[in-house]
């Protein structure tokens, strides 16, 4: 079985409205996000996926669930923090 881990990090933004204290004000948090694949066998030049696909995949993943994240917890994002 072979295994190959790609680690992402990112920042948001954002600010929880109606809440009484200093989260009420616009603040950040940092992310690390690590995806790790596994599969029984390489391809053809020796990968077992592509790490930029990988990448992509993960970064298009982390923008698009950011925003949702921080709504469900009550907060309101900041589009610009996620890229």
């Amino acid at each position: 079985m072979f295994q190959v881990s790609v680690e992402e990090t990112f920042s948001a933004g954002h600010a929880l409205r109606g809440y009484r204290g200093k989260c009420e004000n616009v603040h950040g948090h940092n992310y690390r996000v690590r995806v790790t694949v596994e599969g029984p066998q390489l391809d053809s030049i020796g990968l077992l996926c592509d790490f930029t696909e990988l990448k992509r995949v993960i970064r298009g993943n982390y923008r698009r669930a950011g925003p949702s994240v921080h709504q469900r917890f009550g907060a309101v994002s900041h589009g610009e923090s996620f890229g």
